[in-house]
């Protein structure tokens, strides 16, 4: 191993520990430490690794599909404030701001993407994968205070809402600064990622709803470019090449159902049953789709409804309807519980009425919490 090849291993395993290290410094002093520690490896790159690629000729055209992509990106997403609605983000001056996340997250973007195009540079497949773990704990620092998730409903949002969206967002990210260079990259992220710095109204989309775009948007922007630009090798197999975007499509297709559906925003639903109280009907592990009921529906004895109560949505079978003093009452049981469920329910405290289940689906998820529990 030549020496320019050990310092490039040295300079990518040591940033990679030192950031999973920052991980676990408590907030809001990690972004600070870690936005440092990019600085100084930035240094360290430029003046030690000093082996070039030269990029292809359709950078330009690259980084303004990046410009338009993200445009595209926000405008949809203030789009559906129409639906959801705006609220108004912490004064970036008044509350400070800039020096407690702006600056840190500009910081994070130019030294990621300087620190990226410098290492794939080297065309190592080693310490492309290296760096490349070592940007989504740059995207956990920045975004996250992983210090203080101490519950499993909090360890499931991190991974949802931070971790497989920047997975995804790598993997484009990776792909072009190999091909392209860094700008388009930082003219990527700038706008999906400052955008709520910078527009004093800022649209309240449900946060699985953004997810499930964080995941999908750097694929379609990935294939759009490798479409236009990416020098197509010669495959033996062409069907397999062939099924790869029909793959793909369903991926995404898949992928955005049932993302709308556990979003719980729209007129159906989803969730995972955690219990055994429906055993026979509906058993734990399985995964229930419902609709949601309106105003003018009519719930009967015998639906299977979901409903919220101390702040949990329980799916229990309606067994009786009273009407007392102009206010219909509803009183549930679980199939496999000997009793009614203490008290009533109104129509207000009903989500809507289950249609099918998928047995075991939610297993997974089950798991993973009993787990971390």
């Amino acid at each position: 191993m030549n020496s320019d090849k050990k310092v490039l291993y040295i300079l990518s395993i040591s940033l990679l520990v030192i950031l999973s290290l920052i991980l676990f410094i408590p907030f809001p002093i990690s972004r600070y430490v870690g936005s440092l520690c990019l600085i100084i490896y930035v240094i360290l790159f430029i003046f030690l690794v000093k082996k070039r690629k030269v990029l292809s000729m359709y950078k330009t055209q690259v980084l303004y599909i990046m410009l338009i992509g993200g445009v595209v990106y926000l405008t949809l997403f203030y789009l559906t404030g129409l639906k959801f609605g705006f609220y108004k983000p912490n004064n970036l001056f008044s509350d400070g701001l800039i020096i407690k996340e702006f600056i840190p997250l500009i910081v994070g973007i130019i030294s990621s993407e300087i620190i990226r195009s410098i290492v794939l540079a080297q065309e190592n497949k080693i310490t492309s994968v290296i760096t490349f773990i070592a940007f989504l704990v740059v995207d956990l620092i920045l975004m996250t205070n992983i210090y203080s998730i101490k519950t499993f409903y909090g360890f499931m949002d991190l991974i949802g809402l931070v971790l497989l969206p920047s997975l995804m967002s790598n993997i484009l990210y990776h792909s072009v600064s190999k091909e392209y260079g860094l700008f388009p990259n930082i003219a990527l992220k700038a706008i999906v990622s400052l955008y709520m710095y910078i527009i004093p109204f800022v649209p309240s989309t449900p946060e699985p709803l953004i997810s499930l775009v964080g995941l999908i948007f750097p694929l379609l922007m990935l294939g759009l470019i490798n479409t236009l630009y990416q020098k197509k090798p010669k495959v033996a197999l062409e069907k397999t090449s062939k099924l790869a975007p029909v793959i793909l499509g369903i991926v995404i297709i898949f992928s955005s159902m049932f993302g709308l559906l556990v979003s719980n925003q729209f007129h159906y639903g989803a969730l995972v049953i955690a219990t055994d109280s429906m055993t026979g009907e509906i058993n734990k592990g399985d995964f229930v789709v419902f609709e949601k009921i309106e105003p003018q529906d009519t719930i009967e004895v015998g639906n299977i409804v979901v409903f919220e109560k101390n702040d949990s949505y329980i799916v229990h079978r309606i067994v009786e309807i009273e009407k007392v003093n102009n206010q219909i009452q509803y009183y549930t049981k679980g199939d496999a519980n000997q009793n009614n469920d203490e008290g009533f329910i109104t129509k207000s405290d009903i989500v809507g009425v289950t249609k099918f289940k998928i047995s075991y689906l939610g297993y997974p998820t089950l798991w993973l919490r009993d787990i971390f529990e």
